[in-house]
């Protein structure tokens, strides 16, 4: 031991909690310490810290006691006393484990066996095999309803491995049975036979058949385990994955397989990697009591047959990643043979005519996403489509489809995201007869100038409008001038475009801005986002537009994301310092100047901001010294920077984290 080491023993421990005289034992042991320090007696030094180990145990200074244990270990690794003093805190603590690895390790170096530590060792043993079935003491609906979907949550059990809470007890098994959501996995080793072996591999999944609700297979040699599922009953068996090369329309044990358990699926997902053509009838054939179904992967699917039938109880249809686009025959026929469908996805349609049938063939329809191109999330339900995605960047958007399904469903429209690459041009002039008292949310994102006649239609007739988001190609001054008359108007993105914003556009945008100015606290707009803002093209060497400066006066703004195609120059200084002295309710703001320049004192303003909660700054340069001020903002709890031109300090850093709780700088 190090001279340091020595010293640190003859220091008194901090006691905490206080038992009889232990604090006296201790004093007086620390005292003796020393002295043998001094004297280098090391077998009383042993002795006295055996002594102190023990009283600091009883004062519940363990890491103290575990020390000394450890100190007494390294001057005398054959005897048995530091063994004994660190295995006894253990056990004190309720850490019979680690008390059974001290004995343990205190036998091994043991000439000669010690008594002591062997009783020691095997009472650690009788600890740690004690337990309380807690589970059998509780009642029943407590313990089913309660604690065993915690115990389990979304966990799918694996067909091979055995499940801890299954073997506790009998009264374990019988509850953790009880529970409606038990859910195995199956998938078949590419070395395993088709024996008894196979079986005794899989016999968790049989011996618990009778009571698993949902069943995952996959495979990746196209030799799914499908034989396995005749071995047991699954009676209670109601939801099917399959996944990978697990199942194949073809091979008759996976037609066999399906059509013993198929009675009893209420959802289906086949999501298959091999190209295969599948008969949506025979699908429905063989599980005639589907309530949802979802198709995807590499699958050609053939509907010619569904017009023949209809199938009532299915009301959730997801057809996704599919191996040819679906075609407008399809999606009819989808739409007669479904009537009761409340939810449709069809991933890639290949136009949107058959739009104009859904409330024909489908009235209870809730939730519809048609879609050419990638996937965005999605939001759903009630009484009519209140939902619609319809996303087309591959293919034709019919303007007349998308205005029928929006006049059919104006009663419910509650938002609509409308994202497509070319649509024909119609006249809607005359389509003013109509009203959507719902809509709330509208997204418009259109590659098209004609496209503003349908944006500036579908806001003039809808006055309870929330949040829009739209593309300067899909807006008009016109559309722009229609938001002033949106009473509710609480969130606004607008994303710029080179060839879309002359002066017109920046003029009715500017007095959309002064009108919430004029407001004042009466104003409802309090989240505004503005996207790829082009820099002025006055000659009075600003780079800042005009329009933009009464965004400073809005007084109820909360969230301000500003996004520039160049630098902010010090010309952006005043308008952050009028921001900062008049927008007191912000709480959050983005700033970013792509691949560009932030001047110095751009965002120092930001500072006198005292709701101010979150900063995300996104530039290629930004002054480090104004970036230390933010740990001036008196409410900041989140503070990102991405700022590839130039590094922060590591002092900078330390700073700003002593301040704010959130900092991420890179």
């Amino acid at each position: 031991m190090t001279t340091q080491d020595l010293q640190e023993l003859g220091q008194l421990p901090t006691i905490v909690v206080s038992h009889r005289d232990a604090a006296t034992v201790i004093s007086r042991a620390t005292s003796r310490i020393r002295h043998c320090i001094d004297t280098k007696d090391k077998d009383k030094l042993v002795s006295l810290l055996e002594t102190r180990s023990k009283a600091l145990a009883l004062v519940a200074s363990f890491d103290a006691a575990l020390r000394d244990a450890a100190v007494i270990q390294s001057l005398n690794t054959l005897s048995a006393i530091g063994y004994q003093c660190a295995g006894d805190v253990y056990l004190q603590q309720g850490r019979q484990l680690a008390a059974i690895n001290e004995f343990t390790k205190g036998l091994e170096n043991m000439a000669v066996p010690d008594s002591q530590l062997e009783r020691s060792l095997h009472v650690a043993k009788e600890h740690l095999s004690k337990k309380m079935d807690h589970i059998s003491l509780l009642p029943e609906e407590v313990v089913v309803t309660n604690i065993i979907p915690r115990l389990m949550g979304h966990q799918t059990l694996h067909s091979s491995k055995p499940c801890p809470y299954l073997y506790v007890s009998r009264i374990w098994r019988e509850r953790v049975l009880q529970y409606d959501h038990l859910s195995f996995r199956l998938s078949r080793n590419s070395k395993e036979s088709d024996t008894a072996d196979e079986m005794q591999q899989h016999a968790e999944l049989i011996r618990f058949a009778p009571f698993t609700e949902s069943l995952h297979v996959g495979q990746k040699d196209g030799k799914g385990p499908w034989h396995i599922l005749s071995q047991a009953s699954f009676h209670s068996l109601r939801k099917l994955y399959i996944k990978g090369d697990a199942f194949n329309w073809h091979d008759p044990g996976s037609l066999s397989a399906l059509r013993m358990i198929g009675d009893g699926l209420t959802h289906l997902e086949i999501d298959i990697w091999h190209g295969m053509t599948m008969k949506f009838e025979d699908i429905l054939e063989l599980c005639p009591n589907l309530v949802s179904c979802t198709l995807g992967g590499g699958v050609a699917l053939d509907t010619s047959s569904l017009c023949n039938h209809v199938y009532p109880k299915l009301i959730h249809l997801a057809i996704r990643n599919l191996y040819v686009t679906l075609p407008q025959e399809s999606l009819e026929a989808i739409y007669k043979a479904f009537p009761s469908l409340t939810k449709l996805l069809a991933k890639p349609a290949i136009d949107t005519r058959p739009l104009a049938l859904i409330s024909q063939y489908c009235p209870r329809l809730q939730w519809i996403t048609l879609q050419s191109g990638f996937l965005l999330p999605l939001i759903g339900h009630i009484n009519g489509i209140r939902h619609a995605l319809i996303l087309q960047f591959r293919r034709q958007c019919y303007m007349e489809d998308v205005v029928s399904l929006v006049r059919a469903h104006a009663e419910q429209l509650e938002l609509l995201n409308l994202m497509v690459r070319s649509m024909n041009d119609v006249d809607i002039s005359t389509q003013n007869d109509i009203q959507f008292p719902q809509l709330a949310q509208l997204a418009l994102h259109s590659t098209e100038h004609y496209h503003a006649g349908f944006s500036t239609w579908v806001i003039s007739n809808a006055p309870n409008l929330r949040y829009v988001r739209l593309i300067a190609s899909a807006v008009q001054s016109k559309t722009l001038d229609c938001l002033i008359s949106l009473q509710h108007l609480n969130r606004m993105e607008l994303r710029f475009e080179p060839d879309s914003c002359d002066q017109n556009y920046h003029q009715a945008l500017e007095r959309l801005l002064q009108h919430h100015v004029r407001l004042g606290t009466r104003s409802t707009l309090e989240k505004l986002s503005l996207f790829n803002v082009l820099p002025s093209p006055s000659s009075s060497g600003s780079v800042i537009p005009s329009w933009l400066y009464p965004v400073a006066h809005l007084v109820r703004l909360r969230m301000f994301a500003l996004m520039t195609q160049f630098d902010m120059d010090a010309s952006f200084v005043s308008f952050m310092e009028a921001l900062a002295a008049n927008c007191v309710a912000l709480e959050d703001i983005e700033v970013t100047c792509d691949h560009g320049l932030v001047a110095e004192g751009v965002i120092a303003p930001l500072q006198q901001l005292k709701n101010l909660k979150s900063i995300a700054i996104y530039c290629n340069s930004l002054p480090e010294h104004d970036v230390l001020q933010m740990q001036n903002c008196p409410a900041l709890e989140c503070l990102s920077i991405d700022m590839p031109g130039n590094a922060v300090s590591q002092s900078t850093k330390d700073a700003l984290s002593a301040s704010i709780k959130e900092v991420c700088i890179t």
